[in-house]
C-alpha cells in the first residue's frame, strides 16, 4: 500500500492518504524508505518478465520514444555534464518510451486505442533503454504484429536504437517535428509572421504530403543564398533536419497506408 500511494502522489500527499483511507500513521519519510527498499526488486522482476504467447497478435504496432530534462538533486548529478557554457548540470535525462495500437474504421482517420497504450520510463544510458523499449513491445506482440511502426523525432540516438532493436520497423518522423522545423525555415527566409511566409509554410506542407520532401529541400536551399553568412549557417542546419531525414518524411505514402 505504501508503495502504491508513494507512485501516485508526493510521499507527504501519500501520507496523508494512507491516514485518511487505512489509518495508517506513517510519515513521508517513512514511505520513501519503503519504495527505495522495494523499488529495486519491483523493477528487476519486470524486466525479467518473458513474452508469453498469449501476446495479442495485431495488424499493426507502434513504438515511439523520446528523452526530455529532469530536475535533480545536486547528489544525482555527479558527473552528468551539461551542455551549457559552464558544463554544470541541472537536469537528467529521462528517457520514455510508448507502445500503442490504432486501427482504421473505414471512412474515417486511425484512432489510437488509448486503454492499450503503455509506457516505460527510466534514468538510464540508450544502450540500456532500447533492450527495455524492445521486451516491451514484445510483450504487447511485436513477434506476431505484421508491420511495426516506430515514429520519433530526428535524434540520432533513436534512430540507432530503431537500427539495433527494431530493424523490420517502418520509420517515420513525426510530422509534428517536421512542422516545427518548417515553420523555423520560412521564418528565416521571409521573417516571422510574414503574409509571404504563411504562403510558402502552406505550400510546402502540401509537398511534403505529395512525398516532395526532395524538392522543398532544394527550393529552400535556392532561397536561402540572398541571406547572410551566418543566417545561411543557421538555415542550413535547419534543412539539414529535413536532409538527414528525407527518407522518414513521405507522409503521402504514409496516409495512403
Amino acid at each position: 500500500m505504501m508503495c502504491r500511494a508513494g507512485a501516485r502522489d508526493t510521499y507527504e500527499e501519500s501520507s496523508a492518504d494512507l491516514l485518511a483511507y487505512a489509518g495508517l500513521a506513517l510519515s513521508a519519510q517513512e514511505i520513501n524508505r519503503m519504495v527505495q527498499r522495494i523499488g529495486p526488486g519491483m523493477r528487476a522482476e519486470m524486466e525479467a518478465q518473458q513474452t508469453t504467447d498469449r501476446a495479442e497478435a495485431v495488424p499493426r504496432l507502434y513504438v515511439s520514444c523520446d528523452g526530455t530534462g529532469v530536475p535533480m538533486r545536486r547528489s544525482e548529478l555527479v558527473e552528468i555534464k551539461s551542455k551549457g557554457d559552464d558544463g554544470k548540470a541541472k537536469t537528467r535525462e529521462v528517457k520514455v518510451g510508448c507502445v500503442f495500437t490504432q486501427h482504421p474504421v473505414e471512412g474515417e482517420e486511425p484512432f489510437r486505442y488509448t486503454g492499450l497504450t503503455s509506457y516505460i520510463a527510466t534514468l538510464r544510458r540508450c544502450h540500456s533503454f532500447g533492450p527495455l523499449l524492445r521486451k516491451e513491445a514484445c510483450r504487447r506482440g511485436m513477434g506476431r504484429a505484421k508491420e511495426i511502426i516506430f515514429i520519433a523525432d530526428g535524434a540520432a540516438w533513436i534512430w540507432e536504437i530503431v537500427r539495433t532493436c527494431f530493424f523490420r520497423a517502418i520509420e517515420i518522423l513525426d510530422y509534428y517535428h517536421a512542422h516545427e522545423y518548417l515553420v523555423e525555415i520560412v521564418d528565416l527566409l521571409y521573417g516571422k509572421n510574414s503574409q509571404l511566409g504563411k504562403g510558402q509554410i502552406e505550400k510546402w506542407k502540401d509537398m511534403l504530403f505529395e512525398d516532395r520532401v526532395l524538392e522543398v529541400i532544394a527550393a529552400a536551399r535556392a532561397l536561402g543564398k540572398n541571406l547572410s553568412a551566418d543566417q545561411q549557417e543557421i538555415l542550413d542546419a535547419k534543412i539539414n533536419y529535413f536532409q538527414n531525414n528525407h527518407t522518414r518524411m513521405l507522409y503521402g505514402t504514409y496516409r495512403s497506408l
